[in-house]
């Protein structure tokens, strides 16, 4: 199915340090807007059939320290995304560390995420599947050029 329609989007976010403390926050919204064919028949469109558009709004917050100064971290995150419908809100926490070796040039990366309810999308990526409890660990190394 094709969809025709508008994307709206909006981003906040905020981030500090301070004494070997890394802060970052982010609020996300979006909105899908369907603009049907009028000459069609009627369609279902993915977020139902008597529905146009979807919203999806989400934030997340972050905190990490240094306990060997620029680099060894240790991270926290906690996210929420809510989607309209069902299921229509998930959490995230995350616990990780990031290793630097040449700053963020390059370094290695690993986090453990636990979503204790439904997911409220579906990411290949991460194996994260609808209505199913997740824990998924990552490890990455990183290279900038």
């Amino acid at each position: 199915m094709n969809l025709n329609g508008d994307l709206y989007r909006a981003t906040v976010d905020w981030s500090g340090k301070y004494e070997g403390w890394e802060f970052n926050t982010a609020g996300y919204f979006q909105q899908l807007n369907q603009n049907p064919d009028p000459s069609a028949s009627p369609t279902v469109a993915p977020y139902g059939a008597s529905n146009s558009s979807v919203f999806e709004a989400g934030y997340y917050g972050q905190v990490g320290y240094f306990i060997i100064p620029k680099r060894l971290e240790l991270v926290g995150r906690a996210g929420e995304l809510l989607t309209e419908g069902l299921p229509n809100r998930s959490e995230f926490y995350s616990l990780g560390a990031n290793y630097y070796l040449f700053g963020h040039n390059v370094k290695f990366q690993g986090d453990v995420t636990y979503i204790p309810n439904e997911a409220a999308y579906t990411d290949a990526a991460s194996d994260v599947l609808i209505n199913k409890q997740s824990l998924t660990t990552r490890l990455q190394f990183q290279v900038k050029f």
